[in-house]
């Protein structure tokens, strides 16, 4: 029997009140791999090759790579062998682990041999019929469970209105996700074959990323149905190159999150590469129409991009304690003591709301933890100067 939509979304809020709570500013110390399919899903299948073996071979690869260089790293695989997980199992094993990241690894395919690329996304409503057909592809795996409507609460993968529940889950975590997502697609794009398209950085409902408490991406590495990227993926190259570029950006990822966060790590933020779209820095026009735009910390001036740290003027330290997609009105409960204090900017398309406005990072430290004992558990330090978002490391190399 079909559920009523009012259902649909009890549930969808349910699920997130039940939700591990992890801070939202945090050192990255623990990141999941998950490869896409496995045992009896084989995923998508061109010229008899499979997607769940490619992942798999990706996944441990860039496994290894991470565990060699930061051994303060903990890698946990949702599989290392091919076995089949329930997506409900791939995100518990998130949970269960404390996870400060989720990466999950796919492989695309389309009727036609034409199309090709890497995309990555995020978790969020599908923007396109061509995002909604990828997660619809991707969530079909679960038919192959046993009282799957019963697992996941009566969503059925091939009915659109199942879909509207995921806008409420796009909120907590979008932020971290779109950033490490833009970080990858630039990795990509020095690496996969000068035919691949970089599709850009995308919404859209993915079951594996629902309940997955933590930064969450999906990432869909080339075409299998297309023979220059089938051969790539398949080959030790390939699969070698794509797992560094997960690595990298996992790599520039922490630096900049641990930078933000408290671990003493100096910030060299990656360089755009110009000429980019909505939703990916060096994106192609392919990624166009996506709803995702450019993170502050991905775009603004550098010291990577070419504005010396020297020349920031006016530095100041901000703690966010809010982001919305629309205005929260000044008596609403989201801001608690802060409803009428709290500065709200427009920044990257999204409502965010400050406390406070320091000189120093030390200040700034004890502000954040002054915020976070009034309830504000996940607010976090955000730098400006002259009234824009520069990375935190570069504003503590010249703040007092």
């Amino acid at each position: 029997m079909k559920r009523p939509l009012v259902v649909l979304l009890f549930l969808a809020v349910s699920a997130i009140s039940c939700l591990p709570r992890q801070a939202c500013g945090q050192a990255v110390r623990k990141v999941v791999i998950d490869a896409g399919h496995g045992g009896s899903d084989p995923g998508a299948n061109y010229a008899g090759c499979n997607e769940k073996e490619i992942t798999l071979r990706v996944a441990l690869s860039v496994g290894e790579q991470i565990r060699k260089r930061f051994p303060d790293v903990t890698v946990v695989y949702t599989r290392s062998t091919d076995k089949a997980v329930t997506l409900v199992e791939r995100s518990r094993k998130s949970n269960d682990s404390n996870a400060d990241l989720f990466i999950s690894i796919h492989v695309n395919a389309a009727t036609s041999p034409s199309p090709c690329g890497y995309e990555t996304y995020v978790m969020g409503t599908s923007k396109t019929k061509q995002n909604m057909d990828v997660a619809m592809r991707e969530n079909s795996v679960i038919t192959y469970e046993d009282d799957y409507r019963k697992v996941y609460d009566g969503f059925d993968p091939s009915s659109a209105e199942s879909y509207i529940l995921f806008s409420l889950m796009q909120d907590a975590y979008f932020e971290r996700s779109l950033r490490f997502s833009q970080i990858l697609q630039e990795q990509y794009a020095k690496r996969m074959p000068s035919s691949s398209v970089n599709r850009g950085v995308k919404q859209a409902g993915f079951l594996v990323l629902w309940r997955t408490a933590t930064p969450s991406v999906l990432t869909e590495i080339g075409f299998l149905s297309n023979e220059t990227e089938r051969k790539y993926m398949m080959s030790d190259a390939g699969c070698r190159n794509i797992a560094l570029s997960i690595t990298e950006a996992f790599a520039a990822y922490k630096k900049e999150m641990d930078a933000v966060y408290g671990a003493e790590y100096p910030l060299s933020p990656v360089k755009p590469s110009g000429g980019g779209v909505a939703g990916s820095e060096g994106a192609s026009g392919s990624g166009a129409g996506s709803g995702v735009t450019a993170s502050p910390r991905a775009s603004s001036a550098s010291t990577a991009g070419g504005t010396a740290r020297s020349s920031y003027r006016n530095v100041r330290f901000k703690i966010q304690i809010k982001s919305a997609v629309s205005p929260i009105k000044r008596n609403a409960s989201e801001l608690g003591c802060y409803a009428s204090s709290a500065e709200e900017r427009m920044i990257d398309g999204r409502y965010k709301y400050f406390v406070g406005n320091v000189k120093s990072y030390q200040e700034a430290l004890s502000l954040q933890a002054e915020v976070r004992a009034k309830g504000f558990g996940d607010a976090f330090i955000v730098s400006f100067a002259s009234g824009d978002v520069i990375p935190v490391a570069d504003a503590r190399a010249v703040a007092p």
